[in-house]
């Protein structure tokens, strides 16, 4: 399990740790173990994380905010792992809109297919005039 560690200051925080628990049974975890997963001016926010078989690669999608911002401000990034070394990409995947999903772009799931290196993401995202949620989808093309 990838959890994110904001401290006590939550959505205002200016540090976050990405942290993983193991469990064989689903009931007695281990300590979180910090995971070397940054992306470089921003705090990590909220984070899914799959495991593909046919890559041995674990592939995450992550909501972050700039540094010095609030969780309002959030974008959606991609990284992907070999099991301990985590790469991040410089940009984000997917940022704020202009109609509903132009708030933050928030919570995400996600599935990779390796056959076609197609990503497919499922997003929540707020819209700035109205301050109301919605859920979209997006798809593309992903090199592993």
């Amino acid at each position: 399990m990838w959890t994110v560690d904001v401290g006590d200051k939550g959505c205002t925080s200016v540090s976050t740790t990405v942290t993983q628990r193991i469990s064989a049974d689903g009931l007695h975890w281990s300590q979180p173990q910090p995971l070397s997963i940054t992306q470089p001016g921003y705090m990590i926010w909220h984070l899914n994380v799959i495991y593909v078989p046919t890559t041995g690669q674990f592939v995450s999608v992550f909501a972050a905010y700039p540094r010095g911002r609030s969780c309002n401000w959030t974008e959606l990034f991609l990284a992907d792992s070999d099991g301990t070394d985590w790469a991040t990409y410089s940009g984000p995947l997917l940022t704020q809109g202009r109609g509903w999903d132009s708030r933050n772009i928030y919570r995400s799931s996600l599935l990779y297919e390796p056959a076609t290196s197609r990503l497919r993401v499922w997003y929540s995202a707020r819209e700035r005039r109205t301050n109301a949620w919605h859920v979209g989808y997006t798809e593309g093309l992903v090199s592993l």
